[in-house]
């Protein structure tokens, strides 16, 4: 292997360990993939980065929290879910009003 070669391996898995580290601070990937997530990173970036984007956070107690939009989308929580049942809104309505907003 040339001496390039090994900067830039070098500069990929410092980039790599960088943005990975950055997810998990983020709470969207957990410490135990650390390495799948160096491993993906530096084989394609641009996949990790759309995993990273579709991945809910992880909140301290361990429980999901969902996005309230992915990419332009309204997604309802199922909060949001249990609130519309419990008020009897439909929820296409209520996304539909959700959407209007993250449009915005």
């Amino acid at each position: 292997m040339s001496r390039i070669n090994v900067i830039e391996d070098g500069a990929k898995n410092d980039n790599a360990e960088a943005v990975v580290g950055a997810a998990i601070k983020s709470g969207r990937l957990i410490p135990t993939l650390r390495d799948w997530g160096i491993g993906l990173c530096q084989r394609d970036p641009e996949s990790f980065a759309e995993w990273v984007g579709k991945t809910s956070v992880i909140s301290g107690d361990g429980k999901s929290i969902l996005p309230d939009h992915i990419e332009g989308e309204a997604i309802l929580s199922q909060s949001e879910k249990n609130v519309c049942a419990q008020m009897g809104i439909e929820e296409k309505d209520y996304l539909k009003t959700k959407q209007e907003k993250v449009a915005k």
